[in-house]
């Protein structure tokens, strides 16, 4: 038998098999394509859900700084005096997060230690504004009184900055000018010399 009689012999079966091979090969690169090009979208789409997160927390932040500043330099005033209450909402507002509860099914796009850290800031800034909300209409202003919602919003603002940077360097922006609580870290850290004294 030649070679030719056997090649002709096995024509088909060994036509059967390039074909596999080239199908097989062909799938598997697609398959590949697919899943870098999937791979991509999700990282596109993972940076959307930070930016738009980043966005609302720079607001929140400024929200609770600017709340923070009023209280502090109320205690350091002295400025105790009757106060409305409503007014002081509207100027010192702690407005309802959006996007954060909008996004929740996004959210695990992001990197997790990220997640983690923007959830801290968002339960402690939803502390900070359930208190605001508990105020009386008209009430005599006493950052004695109102301790707990300062602690918050310093808390909120700082524990957040960390979290701005690494945002920052992903989406590859400019870092956010800081916020003003000195006031409010001031009254912070003598509280908390006057706890230790007491306490020791």
């Amino acid at each position: 038998m030649t070679y030719y009689d056997f090649f002709k012999d096995w024509q088909s079966l060994i036509s059967s098999i390039i074909a596999f091979i080239a199908i097989f090969f062909g799938a598997n690169h697609k398959f590949k394509l697919d899943r870098k090009r999937d791979d991509q979208l999700r990282a596109d789409e993972a940076r959307s859900v930070l930016a738009a997160l980043y966005g609302e927390i720079i607001s929140l932040r400024q929200q609770a700084g600017k709340l923070a500043e009023f209280l502090g330099k109320t205690e350091i005033n002295d400025s105790k005096e009757y106060f409305d209450t409503d007014h002081l909402k509207r100027h010192y507002s702690l407005t309802e997060p959006f996007l954060y509860k909008q996004l929740t099914s996004k959210i695990g796009l992001i990197d997790p230690n990220i997640i983690i850290e923007i959830a801290d800031f968002y339960r402690t800034y939803e502390e900070a504004r359930r208190e605001l909300f508990k105020l009386g209409d008209v009430r005599l202003i006493d950052c004695s009184e109102d301790r707990f919602i300062m602690y918050r919003c310093c808390e909120a603002v700082k524990i957040v900055e960390p979290t701005l940077r690494k945002i920052e360097a992903i989406l590859i922006i400019n870092s956010a000018s800081e916020v003003d609580i000195e006031s409010a870290k001031w009254v912070k850290e003598i509280d908390e010399t006057m706890y230790d004294e007491i306490n020791s």
